[in-house]
């Protein structure tokens, strides 16, 4: 038997041959196989002319693997996965919003997240995003390099960078950024309790490379009221951010006394998010696609003892 943990960040409805699920935000449900084998569902977002998606999970002999980019699949234990859906855009109509002209390129911008730079005679980038747009911005960068700044619906924005050979090469979930002399740097919202912000610093030669990232908070200090109960996940945070003067605070003294940056790091690992299930934690952990291309993440359950509103022992 194996159970699948379904959740998505907006409306979506999932059909498995007959059999139909509505995923209502940050609501888990559950789905549970009687046999080890591979299977294919539908989803679509709960919206008018949304696209329907087909996601194949395949069992390899071992554990499952996603087939789609859109289904995010995460083995939390033998039998039990964590399946979330990253299908944000509602929109297929072709709608322009906006057309930016810049050093004989002509950037435009369509409501779908489909974006093209041509030349007067040539199509010269052709790429549709996961993004519903209203609006959009070209920041010119180093050596013929573009940041495409996209805005959308609610708030949402997001920053792609585009090389001088016409590819997108990196993108953000942020628009917050801005050019520097020898490259740029971003700033991404972490969205975590103490409202951290993280900066990416690049450098631009021959290629594009990461040479700096630190956090600041977008507060200009931490925020520290919080429930006792998620004070876990709060210090979880905080080493995510790189914060790990904030995170030891977590720490009861006698820990504190004997942890240092670099054990915290070594002892969780490069974990790309923090879930919760069944009263329990998991820190997930990216893993490369298989040889056919399915992935599936892995994750590890962390147990916090918390005493006094401090960590006194983690497992």
């Amino acid at each position: 038997m194996q159970q699948f943990i379904f959740e998505s960040e907006k409306e979506v409805i999932c059909r498995f041959g007959d059999a139909k699920i509505k995923l209502m935000p940050n609501i888990q449900k559950s789905v549970e196989i009687s046999e080890n084998k591979s299977f294919v569902f539908e989803f679509y977002l709960e919206a008018e002319k949304s696209i329907i998606e087909i996601c194949k999970l395949d069992f390899d002999g071992e554990r499952y693997l996603s087939q789609n980019k859109n289904v995010k699949l995460i083995k939390l234990e033998n039998n039990l996965y964590f399946v979330k859906f990253l299908t944000k855009n509602t929109k297929i109509l072709q709608k322009k919003v906006k057309k930016v002209a810049k050093n004989d390129l002509f950037f435009n911008f369509y409501q779908n997240g489909l974006v093209e730079i041509e030349t007067n005679n040539d199509l010269k980038f052709c790429e549709n995003f996961d993004f519903e747009m209203i609006d959009a911005e070209v920041l010119e960068l180093k050596n013929n390099c573009y940041a495409l700044k996209l805005f959308g619906t609610q708030n949402a924005d997001k920053s792609i960078v585009v090389n001088d050979n016409f590819a997108s090469v990196l993108s953000f979930e942020s628009a917050v950024l801005e050019a520097s002399e020898n490259g740029f740097k971003v700033l991404t919202n972490l969205y975590d309790i103490a409202k951290h912000g993280l900066v990416e610093v690049f450098e631009i030669d021959s290629d594009i490379k990461k040479i700096d990232e630190y956090s600041v908070y977008l507060s200009g200090s931490p925020q520290k009221e919080f429930n006792e109960n998620v004070l876990p996940i709060y210090f979880l945070q905080c080493i995510k951010a790189n914060d790990f003067r904030l995170a030891k605070e977590c720490l009861s003294f006698e820990l504190a006394s004997k942890t240092r940056p670099e054990h915290l790091k070594a002892y969780f690992g490069d974990f790309v998010d923090i879930l919760t299930f069944d009263e329990k934690i998991y820190l997930v952990y990216q893993n490369s696609p298989s040889i056919t291309g399915g992935i599936c993440n892995t994750a590890k359950s962390f147990n916090f003892e918390v005493q006094d509103a401090k960590i006194k022992n983690i497992t």
